[in-house]
């Protein structure tokens, strides 16, 4: 096997990244830019990042150690989160290793598992599709929510619910337990909908954004003065405020 050495950003004040051996008989493709490892670092252990995979080193033999666990099975950072990391350390002349330990919150630095949040959602199920009024006319509550059901697409956050002014959620759980409306969990982020901005910005305003939204892809600085610097900003995420 082709042998192969992993370029790992460890929080340290030195400005450089550090080299380790794979665990032993461990393949290539287990690993990836942007996971998280545990690795000997002095007489300590640190929690570092996989920058890069090389086939080179300019160490010796005596003085690569391999990382004691992989932490994760599929990369925490993406390779553009990467290469904003890198430019950050480079354009600020700061340790890459402290710039990439500061982007990620305290209990992923420490080494422990990412939370995933979750939250429920609520649809029609097949029968509860197929029900007429008839069916549900002696449940005036049950009815209601089986009409606001129906006229979703896709299926609903509990936030559906919480604009009524009375209490949905018994008859709702009943018509769980009747099989009419099931009940699946999905990632919080997926169902997030997206901010829009509260205004129409004015004519001095979008000339102002359309010239920012042209350079996107590149560093460049603006100056905005006057109206045009006033209510809004574009975030790296493309929400607008």
């Amino acid at each position: 096997m082709q042998p192969f050495y992993l370029k790992i950003a460890i929080e340290t004040p030195l400005n450089r990244l550090f080299d380790y051996l794979p665990i032993a008989n461990t393949m290539q493709s287990i690993y990836a830019p942007g996971q998280r490892v545990l690795a000997s670092f002095g007489r300590t252990q640190k929690t570092g990042i996989i920058i890069s995979i090389s086939s080179k080193t300019e160490l010796t033999p005596k003085q690569l150690k391999p990382i004691k666990e992989l932490l994760d099975k599929t990369p925490l950072l993406s390779n553009q989160d990467i290469k904003l990391l890198q430019w950050a350390a480079s354009y600020y002349h700061h340790p890459i290793g402290d710039v990439f330990a500061q982007a990620l919150p305290k209990l992923l630095k420490m080494g422990q598992e990412p939370a995933e949040h979750t939250e429920k959602t609520y649809a029609l199920s097949s029968t509860g599709k197929q029900l007429t009024l008839q069916d549900v006319q002696r449940a005036p509550r049950q009815a209601l929510l089986h009409k606001l059901l129906k006229q979703q697409i896709t299926p609903v956050l509990e936030n559906l619910f919480n604009e009524l002014d009375w209490n949905w959620r018994p008859p709702l759980k009943n018509m769980v337990e009747k099989g009419w409306v099931t009940i699946e969990k999905t990632k919080g982020f997926d169902s997030s909908p997206a901010i829009e901005p509260s205004f129409l910005p004015n004519a001095a305003q979008q000339t102002a954004i359309d010239s920012v939204f042209k350079s996107v892809d590149c560093f460049k600085a603006f100056l905005l003065d006057g109206v045009t610097s006033r209510n809004y900003s574009h975030t790296a995420t493309g929400e607008s405020v």
